[in-house]
């Protein structure tokens, strides 16, 4: 950056930018990355705008500002330009992807099935795409419609699970079977004050309970029928809490068991992206789980909110050399996401390398990096009695951590003008 010009790399070509105002270029140093805006193409120049994170109503104008380029595009991409196609083109260009006339003949086709389908349905499309996910009208209904919060989903149904068996009409074979869905659901929750070697049985149980679909429990029922009799209730306890589901929808007793459907729906959705066709995909690298965790500082868990249950989103890296994408222990990286509450939030970045560890701790807020500071220590020696040897250890504060919903709370500012284009 020199006075008030800045070359930008945009997919490995060098831009060469002016900067209209000394303020817009204190903006900009600040960044390594950023996003911007193609305002306007014209006479081998472009307009661009800088992407701030800052909501605004400028978004809601988005889509009209933008038409006109998006004809542009198109045209120059020698594809028709349709309201239909500006809406793909304009899903895809948010979620990466290069608009080339078979990506949006491919997504077409696609949403051509869906009636009266709009942005929303071409930018989960777009992310399918994006996530090297097979796109079917199916998929895009699952994106858009299952909840994601998997947490507060399993504890809603501990609660009215308990709250049906205080019922005394239910009959004694259904009883049996919310008791045997209660027991096993409750082996999904993790305590997070337990020892660390209690601590591990239980997140071990959590992700073999959540860490597949109930499909694939009744895939692997198919292949093997002995299993289903000879099986852990944790091995096979989504037919458990689905053959609940089916009686207690026969019995009219559609809440719950429509929060079963609800709960299977965001298991399926969470896996989805473990189905990845493609090994450059972003998401094919990573195993996904989501575990609810309670807290002894916290109201107990059936007294509570489900939506404000903390929850652990776990990260495991698969094996590249691997066709199977399998894990490999003894060499992979760990990351654990726990969302104690909206402001608190503490990530943990595990590198394992033979016995050799690296351990990143970020948090949200000072006083959080203060407190896991003060723990480093402790879990360093934990770490050290499982077999793992903590070579380089760092804690620091990372705001960036409550930005979880970035994409949906952009606003754009500060123009760029007479953007000269250069190799």
């Amino acid at each position: 950056m020199e006075n008030e010009q800045v070359v930008l790399s945009i997919q490995g070509v060098q831009i060469v930018a002016r900067m209209i105002t000394p303020e817009q270029t204190a903006s900009l140093i600040e960044k390594r990355f950023a996003q911007f805006i193609v305002k306007d193409m014209s006479n081998d120049v472009l307009t661009l705008q800088l992407v701030d994170t800052k909501p605004s109503i400028n978004q809601l104008t988005l889509s009209t500002n933008n038409t006109r380029l998006l004809s542009k595009l198109l045209v120059q991409a020698g594809i028709e330009d349709t309201a239909s196609n500006q809406l793909i083109a304009q899903a895809a260009i948010r979620n990466g992807l290069t608009i080339t006339s078979n990506l949006v003949d491919e997504l077409e086709s696609v949403l051509s099935n869906i009636p009266n389908w709009g942005m929303e349905h071409a930018t989960a499309a777009s992310t399918l795409k994006a996530n090297g996910i097979v796109i079917t009208p199916e998929s895009i209904h699952l994106m858009l419609n299952a909840q994601k919060d998997i947490s507060g989903q399993v504890l809603k149904i501990i609660q009215q699970l308990t709250q049906a068996l205080s019922d005394r009409r239910l009959p004694p074979a259904l009883i049996d079977l919310a008791k045997n869905s209660l027991q096993i659901l409750s082996q999904a929750v993790v305590d997070a004050s337990l020892p660390a070697d209690v601590l591990a049985t239980k997140l071990h149980n959590a992700i073999i309970l959540l860490g597949k679909s109930v499909e694939n429990e009744l895939f692997e029922t198919i292949n093997d029928p002995n299993k289903y009799l000879t099986g852990s209730n944790l091995e096979r306890g989504l037919m458990v809490l689905s053959r609940l589901r089916n009686e207690l929808a026969s019995r009219g007793m559609t809440s719950l068991s429509g929060g079963i459907d609800q709960f299977n729906d965001s298991i399926r959705l969470m896996h989805l992206y473990h189905s990845s066709n493609t090994s450059e995909s972003a998401s094919n690298q990573w195993i996904r789980v989501e575990v609810p965790v309670t807290f002894p500082m916290t109201t107990p868990q059936l007294q509570q909110n489900p939506d404000d249950q903390p929850s652990a989103s776990i990260r495991i890296a698969r094996n590249p050399d691997d066709d199977e994408s399998s894990i490999d222990p003894r060499y992979t990286r760990l990351v654990i996401r726990m969302d104690i509450d909206k402001g608190d939030i503490i990530e943990v970045d595990f590198s394992i390398v033979d016995h050799a560890a690296g351990l990143s701790i970020s948090t949200s807020n000072s006083q959080l990096t203060n407190i896991a500071r003060s723990e480093l220590p402790s879990l360093q020696e934990d770490l050290m009695r499982l077999g793992y040897d903590t070579k380089v250890s760092q804690v620091e504060t990372e705001n960036k951590l409550l930005n979880t919903s970035h994409e949906s709370t952009l606003s754009y500012k500060s123009d760029f003008v007479g953007i000269n284009l250069e190799a």
